[in-house]
């Protein structure tokens, strides 16, 4: 896959993010600079005022949308199970361009299946466990880290 250039990537997503966030997802592009460099904040925002793109204003009305981190404090899950089921299609989400961050619809049925995934999990106490847990108890992980020295 061809990687953007960065200037297509402010103009779409500028404004939108706050500049640590586009330098994030700049560098998880694989966008370098002019010359070869990673993106920084800075340089995030010298190029947003260089193409007049106006910097991010958290007061300002958003579309009806949230973020993952957002969606996950809502449900009460980790990112990866957001992701997950944005994968899996059960969560409806859009990207403004390929690794971007996810944007997912305020009136998504957030609370969906909450109650149906503990369901599918199983009932035996094993399963309540955290994974941790259930693969010590399991002698999986029964070894001493001072072992594999």
């Amino acid at each position: 896959m061809q990687r953007p250039a960065a200037v297509e990537v402010m103009r779409k997503l500028g404004g939108r993010y706050a500049d640590q966030r586009l330098a994030v997802t700049m560098n998880r592009m694989r966008c370098k600079t002019v010359d070869g460099k990673s993106w920084t904040m800075v340089r995030v925002r010298e190029l947003r005022e260089r193409l007049g793109i106006a910097a991010f204003d958290p007061q300002k009305d958003r579309p009806d949308t949230i973020s993952v981190d957002e969606t996950a404090r809502r449900l009460k899950i980790c990112i990866g199970s957001v992701h997950r089921l944005i994968r899996e299609g059960i969560l409806p989400a859009r990207q403004v361009m390929h690794s971007a961050p996810w944007e997912v619809p305020v009136d998504a049925p957030l609370n969906r299946g909450r109650s149906d995934r503990r369901a599918e999990c199983g009932s035996s106490p094993a399963n309540k466990l955290p994974t941790y847990k259930r693969l010590r108890t399991s002698n999986f992980l029964a070894f001493d880290r001072r072992d594999a020295l």
